[in-house]
């Protein structure tokens, strides 16, 4: 009851800053890509049919000292919240749409990959997870290939001998690459 209602259209994105208080609403499906780190503070101990006990929801942590990670100072009101957390894609070709990029965080990247019919993976040589967010079809290798179904989660290491992805029906599938990844690095030095 604290918080703003925010309602949600399929392909909205927002960058929620360390320390902004938010909830995922009931009926919101969504990817959510994060730094990596296992610190999370819950401000809440029931979580639909879930219990959490409070020193799962505050790490340990004194209740006073969890509730202190929240920035209490930030946007106030939707328009406020909504300007500062509503962010815009940016598609780069036909195949990829930059969803976070450097100029948003340097804790990691995502980018939003469309596989129409054979699409040259441009990314091979960097590790990255990949989630399957609509459609189907598989990853490629030079002697075979892995089927791939919405909802698959997967991962791609550095040495993948991989060549790219199929689908003939479309797939769309989110890209999350690691801190400081090269291309990254290049992107921030050409902004």
């Amino acid at each position: 009851q604290a918080l703003n209602l925010v309602p949600v259209e399929p392909g909205d994105m927002y960058i929620i800053e360390a320390g902004m208080p938010h909830a995922i609403g009931p009926g919101v499906f969504m990817v959510e890509v994060q730094e990596p780190t296992d610190w999370v503070v819950s401000a809440e101990f029931q979580v639909g049919e879930v219990s959490i006990s409070r020193p799962a929801a505050f790490m340990g942590l004194s209740m006073d000292l969890a509730l202190d990670i929240f920035d209490y100072s930030g946007p106030t009101g939707m328009e406020a919240v909504l300007s500062a957390t509503l962010k815009r894609r940016r598609t780069e070709s036909p195949t990829e749409t930059l969803l976070v990029g450097p100029e948003d965080t340097d804790c990691f990247s995502a980018r939003e990959l469309r596989v129409v019919s054979d699409t040259e993976d441009v990314h091979r040589g960097r590790a990255y997870s990949g989630i399957v967010v609509q459609g189907s079809g598989e990853i490629v290798f030079p002697d075979g290939q892995v089927r791939l179904q919405q909802g698959d989660t997967f991962f791609v290491p550095a040495a993948s001998r991989h060549e790219g992805y199929r689908s003939g029906e479309g797939m769309t599938v989110m890209l999350s690459f690691p801190p400081g990844a090269p291309a990254d690095q290049r992107e921030a030095e050409e902004s």
